[in-house]
């Protein structure tokens, strides 16, 4: 199919692909994921015996997710 267009048209699709290319590689990183740095804007979250028992299982919840993904 390719050898049936045009010159003009083969170089724009050319192009086209090599721009698609950059934009999908621009939001890759290449540091790598650091679990610090990533859980540096939470923490574990205290609750009281005042909370409804939505409260303290949604907090429940908060606090077992960041044991799975935070270090200590």
């Amino acid at each position: 199919m390719l050898k049936r267009l045009t010159r003009p048209l083969r170089l724009m699709l050319a192009s086209l692909m090599l721009a698609l290319m950059l934009f999908v590689s621009g939001c890759a990183t290449t540091s790598g994921f650091n679990r610090a740095e990533e859980c540096a804007w939470t923490k574990p979250i205290g609750w009281s015996e005042q909370d409804t028992e939505e409260t303290q299982k949604e907090i429940f919840a908060h606090n077992l997710k960041w044991e799975e993904f935070c270090p200590r």
